[in-house]
């Protein structure tokens, strides 16, 4: 079977999270979001080899997942050839977590009378499945400009797809920065059905990394998640649901409450978080979608720079 990631460039809405990198490369709790997807397809399928459809070279979404892979994995470049064709192909979103049994859904997909089949979640076309490659090479145009969703809507007018729909919450497109927000978080409470952050801590109201610096006096919360080499000052609070992303540093006096901290970012003292996405740039707040950019370095910024 040959698995192809279609990826494209995120939406004007993603970009101050994304930071011009695809959204499979977009760090959703504890790893990038097309990590999930090709964990959930190695247990499953027992299938480690994936390749990259991008409308332009997309080195950003190799080398950004590439460190977080089992090493049993592989994922390089989409290259088509007409004399190595796989039995069967399954076309996949890089902005999806696919939250979904795979065994389960090719077991329907093989026994259905039709050659090629498109699921749909919310309107949307998230999986693509062929029996037979049936000689897909893919005439039309990509732009570098395109959105996953434009590349999908190609790939849509280049079969006869028999469409078929996902049963609800199984496919969530990631599409804006609240479905990031709110995705992020049922993660994070254990409310998916198939999808875990940790084996090992699953269950536990904190799920921590490595090299964590917290002390017990700080952990007000239903829910956390401490990504590697994250520090809180024994002064800061989190509360409700928090996830502190690998190398945020938290300094005094902060409360963070249904948060999102990202990756290598700083909050400086005094500071109240709620309901936010905090990037080394912007506090993005989900509630009332203001995006707040970062003057002050000192108060929020790019933890290398303090």
């Amino acid at each position: 079977m040959d698995i192809i990631i279609l990826s494209g460039k995120a939406k004007q809405s993603l970009t101050g999270l994304t930071a011009g990198k695809s959204i499979g490369a977009l760090q959703l709790v504890n790893q990038p979001v097309v990590n999930f997807m090709q964990d959930a397809i190695l247990n499953q399928l027992k299938v480690s080899r994936f390749q990259v459809l991008a409308p332009s070279r997309h080195t950003a979404l190799e080398s950004t997942v590439n460190p977080n892979l089992d090493w049993l994995v592989s994922v390089q470049e989409y290259a088509y050839r007409l004399e190595k064709q796989a039995d069967e192909v399954l076309w996949l979103r890089d902005d999806v977590l696919y939250d979904v049994d795979f065994t389960r859904l090719l077991k329907h997909a093989r026994q259905s009378v039709h050659h090629a089949m498109v699921f749909f979640s919310g309107g949307n076309p998230v999986m693509f499945y062929q029996k037979h490659h049936g000689g897909i090479d893919l005439r039309c145009v990509f732009s570098a400009r395109m959105t996953t969703h434009d590349v999908c809507q190609n790939l849509l007018s280049e079969c006869s797809w028999h469409g078929d729909n996902f049963i609800a919450d199984m496919a969530y497109v990631i599409d804006s920065v609240e479905s990031y927000y709110r995705l992020s978080m049922k993660l994070l409470s254990g409310d998916l059905l198939y999808t875990v952050l940790d084996y090992h801590q699953a269950g536990n109201s904190l799920i921590k990394g490595k090299r964590v610096n917290i002390k017990r006096p700080s952990l007000k919360q239903h829910h956390a998640y401490l990504g590697d080499s994250v520090y809180v000052h024994p002064r800061s609070l989190l509360h409700n649901q928090a996830i502190l992303c690998q190398h945020s540093y938290i300094d005094s006096y902060v409360d963070i409450r249904d948060s999102i901290i990202m990756p290598w970012v700083y909050i400086g003292s005094y500071l109240n978080i709620k309901n936010s996405v905090v990037t080394q740039e912007a506090v993005i707040r989900v509630d009332t979608g203001d995006v707040i950019p970062i003057v002050d370095k000192k108060m929020v910024g790019d933890i290398l720079s303090q």
